[in-house]
């Protein structure tokens, strides 16, 4: 199943991605972190698929926080990836939250 869930426990983020491997599909997830979810301190993350092409992942702090995926310009595209992030917030918990809820 391919898609990204976003969840706060206390004050502890998760960010998993699994399986998004067209462009359309990444630029789906990518975008403003929700007020609530942001980081502290900017984050990244630089992980392969399983041809070895590198991605690398990145969310921004504070007000300006939005999430990011950076590929060698000399990558033609992406097999399936999946990998997570994980990291603190000082936001206070959101009124609402965003998106729906996850169900297994």
């Amino acid at each position: 199943m391919d898609g990204a869930v976003l969840r706060r426990v206390g004050n502890t983020v998760e960010l998993s991605i699994t399986g998004l491997r067209s462009r359309k599909r990444l630029r789906a997830v990518l975008g403003k972190v929700p007020e609530g979810f942001r980081p502290s301190h900017h984050q990244s993350l630089v992980t392969s698929d399983d041809e070895f092409h590198h991605v690398r992942f990145e969310v921004g702090a504070k007000r300006a926080a939005s999430i990011a995926v950076r590929q060698p310009t000399s990558a033609d595209g992406l097999a399936a990836v999946s990998t997570s992030m994980v990291w603190l917030t000082d936001d206070e918990w959101p009124a609402k939250l965003p998106g729906r809820e996850w169900k297994r």
